[in-house]
């Protein structure tokens, strides 16, 4: 890990590494958000414990709906990606939020089919989108920690 990623342990059990200048924001029942120093771009990490049986097909799934419903929708990429040997998937999109374009990481893995999975999300402007990813996307990935196996998430 790079100098001065600070670690947060969230109250549902996982934790992940956080880059300079990011803290944790809202947190609800499914999700915490994170923001930095840049402003327009926000990571959140999701959680359910009533997963897909696949996080490929979710995705789709998801992002059928996403074009029926958005005008802005743009989908970049759904591919199924390597990531500790859980079932996982990256789902890339843009849209707009809020009048402004932004560009969408989504990379959802199952820990325990049935029972948990999670979504690690970038959100940013389509300026900077480049940098901010090579500088974190790597470091957070690298860092998560699931919740133990058989714990579901504090809400």
């Amino acid at each position: 890990m790079a100098a001065g990623w600070r670690a947060y342990a969230d109250p549902g059990g996982f934790t992940i590494q956080l880059p300079p200048g990011w803290s944790a924001g809202p947190r609800t029942a499914t999700h915490v958000t994170f923001s930095g120093p840049r402003p327009g771009f926000t990571v959140v990490v999701w959680w359910t414990t009533a997963p897909q049986p696949d996080q490929l097909a979710d995705w789709r799934q998801q992002a059928a709906y996403k074009a029926q419903t958005d005008p802005t929708y743009r989908q970049l990429a759904i591919r199924r990606v390597s990531y500790r040997g859980y079932n996982c998937a990256n789902w890339e999109f843009s849209n707009s939020y809020h009048g402004q374009a932004i560009h969408v990481l989504d990379h959802g893995f199952i820990v325990t089919p049935g029972a948990l999975a999670y979504a690690i999300e970038l959100y940013g402007p389509e300026a900077g989108w480049r940098n901010v990813r090579a500088g974190i996307w790597a470091g957070l990935l690298d860092s998560f920690t699931p919740a133990r196996w058989g714990r579901a998430p504090a809400r």
